[in-house]
């Protein structure tokens, strides 16, 4: 049986790796198992750990926005500036061939 873990440690971590349950003819104790995971939801929420990840979901979702906007607009300068360049050749070989 595990205890509650300490408020200034990892506690969901180090439980979770640390706890043995009762073996059945099947495999763990289906009961002891669902217990378990009951605690470490219970220790999940009550931790601010669910809040702090949906934050940071958030934030993510929000980065990766910002990031293809910025992909975006720079695919929008590079074929602007491909054409510029490509007007550019053209005007430079028809005075070329006028010197010619």
């Amino acid at each position: 049986e595990a205890m509650a873990p300490a408020p200034d440690h990892d506690p969901l971590g180090l439980y979770v790796a640390q706890r043995h349950f009762k073996r059945t003819m099947r495999g763990y104790d289906p009961e002891e198992v669902d217990a378990h995971l009951e605690k470490v939801r219970t220790w999940f929420t009550r931790s601010g750990l669910a809040k702090e990840a949906r934050e940071q979901e958030r934030h993510l979702a929000d980065w990766e926005r910002d990031l293809r906007a910025r992909e975006d607009a720079l695919a929008e300068r590079e074929a602007a500036d491909g054409a510029a360049v490509e007007r550019e050749l053209r005007e430079a070989r028809l005075e070329a061939e006028g010197i010619v």
